[in-house]
């Protein structure tokens, strides 16, 4: 015998409401999800190396390129090359060695910022700066007459900061409200080039400084 379930009039005029209810709350919970994996000290690792290595590698395979190292052994380079290197997630600058500790530019992609004389005196071929606008993680390979730097910026530090100018993880601008980063290794949370060189390491901030449920999935619940 079939069983007839008698829905209140309301529920049944206004059942449409309840669908979109049980829609908000779902998206709710996939949005903290999301945020919550931002927080995680092993996710934002994982990708934050990934981030870092890929760049290098896309640096040294460039670099091994041997229409590219005729390019380093030129005073000029075409725009179409010029065009290649602009697109990049890193800035890259090619000088000639002249003598030993004498060197000019040559090229660079960028005009924000350069490397400094830490970094091209430096006898390592990977490391961590501070520099005028940011953080980041440099690479240099040389031959005997020239040599290239690549700036890969992990963190954004500028002294006046607006709509545009934001102190914001290049990588993921979000990872900024749970973490701060360091220069050298930790025992959790570090950063390593392809060279295996340490780099920084990763810090969790206080959890005061932002709450579990974000306001987005908090609102959709409300709602």
């Amino acid at each position: 015998m079939p069983i007839n379930i008698k829905i209140p009039g309301f529920f049944k005029k206004n059942l449409y409401l309840l669908v979109v209810a049980a829609w908000l709350i779902t998206l709710s919970f996939i949005i903290n999800n999301y945020w919550s994996a931002t927080a995680n000290m092993k996710t934002v690792q994982k990708k934050m190396n990934h981030y870092i290595n890929d760049a290098e590698n896309d640096f040294t395979k460039s670099l091994f390129n041997n229409e590219f190292r005729k390019h380093m052994e030129r005073t000029a380079m075409s725009e179409e090359k010029q065009a290649i290197l602009q697109k990049k997630d890193y800035f890259i600058y090619l000088y000639k060695t002249h003598a030993p500790g004498q060197r000019s530019l040559q090229y660079w992609s960028t005009q924000t910022v350069l490397p400094d004389e830490g970094i091209l005196a430096s006898p390592h071929k990977a490391g961590f700066a501070q520099l005028s606008n940011g953080f980041y993680v440099w690479n240099k390979i040389a031959n005997s007459k020239t040599f290239a730097v690549a700036l890969v910026p992990v963190k954004w530090n500028y002294i006046v900061n607006n709509e545009y100018l934001k102190n914001d993880f290049t990588n993921n601008p979000r990872t900024g409200a749970f973490f701060d980063i360091f220069p050298g290794e930790a025992a959790e949370g570090n950063i390593s080039s392809i060279y295996k060189e340490p780099l920084f390491y990763l810090v969790n901030k206080p959890a005061s400084l932002h709450a579990k449920d974000n306001l987005v999935s908090v609102w959709f619940r409300i709602i």
